[in-house]
Protein backbone atom coordinates (compact mmCIF):
# COMPACT_ATOMS: atom_id res chain seq x y z
CA UNK A 1 0.00 0.00 0.00
CA UNK A 2 1.18 3.50 -0.99
CA UNK A 3 0.39 4.89 2.38
CA UNK A 4 1.73 2.50 4.66
CA UNK A 5 5.14 3.86 4.04
CA UNK A 6 3.93 7.18 6.10
CA UNK A 7 2.40 5.66 8.21
CA UNK A 8 5.45 3.66 9.57
CA UNK A 9 7.03 6.95 9.80
CA UNK A 10 6.89 8.97 12.99
CA UNK A 11 4.71 12.15 12.70
CA UNK A 12 7.64 14.26 14.14
CA UNK A 13 10.05 12.91 11.15
CA UNK A 14 7.02 13.32 8.14
CA UNK A 15 6.50 17.21 9.59
CA UNK A 16 10.43 17.24 9.65
CA UNK A 17 10.32 16.20 5.66
CA UNK A 18 7.66 18.37 4.82
CA UNK A 19 9.46 21.35 5.90
CA UNK A 20 12.33 20.98 4.05
CA UNK A 21 10.69 20.32 1.26
CA UNK A 22 8.74 23.74 1.70
CA UNK A 23 11.70 25.20 2.09
CA UNK A 24 13.28 23.72 -1.16
CA UNK A 25 10.07 24.85 -2.61
CA UNK A 26 10.50 28.31 -1.16
CA UNK A 27 13.84 29.05 -2.48
CA UNK A 28 13.14 27.57 -6.04
CA UNK A 29 10.33 30.05 -5.87
CA UNK A 30 11.69 33.15 -4.76
CA UNK A 31 14.60 32.45 -7.78
CA UNK A 32 11.53 32.19 -10.08
CA UNK A 33 10.53 35.99 -8.94
CA UNK A 34 13.06 37.25 -8.86
CA UNK A 35 14.43 35.72 -12.62
CA UNK A 36 10.64 36.84 -13.24
CA UNK A 37 10.93 40.53 -11.93
CA UNK A 38 14.07 41.22 -13.91
CA UNK A 39 12.64 40.12 -17.17
CA UNK A 40 9.81 42.62 -16.45
CA UNK A 41 11.82 45.10 -15.45
CA UNK A 42 14.21 44.91 -18.88
CA UNK A 43 11.08 44.29 -20.61
CA UNK A 44 9.89 47.51 -19.19
CA UNK A 45 13.02 49.33 -20.45
CA UNK A 46 13.54 48.02 -23.79
CA UNK A 47 9.24 49.10 -24.15
CA UNK A 48 9.92 52.82 -22.80
CA UNK A 49 13.56 53.34 -24.90
CA UNK A 50 11.53 52.50 -28.10
CA UNK A 51 9.80 55.19 -28.59
CA UNK A 52 9.60 58.26 -30.48
CA UNK A 53 9.67 61.53 -28.20
CA UNK A 54 5.96 62.14 -28.72
CA UNK A 55 5.70 58.63 -26.91
CA UNK A 56 8.10 59.43 -24.61
CA UNK A 57 6.52 62.37 -23.57
CA UNK A 58 3.25 60.86 -23.45
CA UNK A 59 4.27 58.12 -21.32
CA UNK A 60 6.81 60.28 -18.84
CA UNK A 61 3.11 62.46 -18.18
CA UNK A 62 1.04 59.30 -17.31
CA UNK A 63 3.98 57.51 -15.20
CA UNK A 64 3.99 61.21 -13.50
CA UNK A 65 0.51 60.88 -12.93
CA UNK A 66 0.15 57.27 -11.89
CA UNK A 67 3.30 57.92 -9.53
CA UNK A 68 1.25 61.60 -8.24
CA UNK A 69 -2.08 59.75 -7.62
CA UNK A 70 0.22 56.53 -5.92
CA UNK A 71 1.47 59.30 -3.65
CA UNK A 72 -1.80 61.01 -2.65
CA UNK A 73 -3.22 57.62 -1.99
CA UNK A 74 -0.19 56.53 0.04
CA UNK A 75 -0.95 60.08 2.07
CA UNK A 76 -4.15 59.28 2.41
CA UNK A 77 -4.40 56.02 4.13
CA UNK A 78 -1.47 56.74 5.90
CA UNK A 79 -3.84 59.86 7.92
CA UNK A 80 -6.93 57.42 7.50
CA UNK A 81 -4.55 55.54 10.05
CA UNK A 82 -2.89 57.68 12.25
CA UNK A 83 -6.68 58.52 13.20
CA UNK A 84 -8.16 54.95 13.78
CA UNK A 85 -8.70 53.53 10.42
CA UNK A 86 -7.61 49.77 9.18
CA UNK A 87 -4.21 49.82 7.82
CA UNK A 88 -4.44 48.61 3.92
CA UNK A 89 -2.24 46.11 2.40
CA UNK A 90 0.79 47.19 0.71
CA UNK A 91 0.44 44.95 -2.14
CA UNK A 92 -2.28 47.10 -3.57
CA UNK A 93 0.13 50.05 -3.98
CA UNK A 94 1.75 48.44 -6.95
CA UNK A 95 -1.73 47.41 -8.25
CA UNK A 96 -3.01 50.95 -8.09
CA UNK A 97 0.27 52.79 -10.04
CA UNK A 98 -0.24 50.45 -12.70
CA UNK A 99 -3.81 51.14 -12.76
CA UNK A 100 -3.26 55.02 -12.58
CA UNK A 101 -0.67 54.61 -15.21
CA UNK A 102 -3.17 53.23 -18.08
CA UNK A 103 -5.90 55.44 -16.75
CA UNK A 104 -3.41 58.54 -17.61
CA UNK A 105 -1.90 57.21 -21.44
CA UNK A 106 -5.88 57.79 -21.99
CA UNK A 107 -6.07 61.15 -21.54
CA UNK A 108 -2.34 62.50 -22.42
CA UNK A 109 -2.46 59.96 -25.78
CA UNK A 110 -5.87 61.99 -26.69
CA UNK A 111 -4.19 65.49 -25.67
CA UNK A 112 -1.45 64.97 -28.08
CA UNK A 113 -3.40 63.80 -31.65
Amino acid sequence: MPNQALMDQPASGRQASLFQRLRDLRSILLGLAISGAACAVWSLLRFLCSYDVREQQINYRALTFAFIGTLIFSLAIGFAQSIGFHSVSWMGIPALTVILWSFGLIPYSWRCR
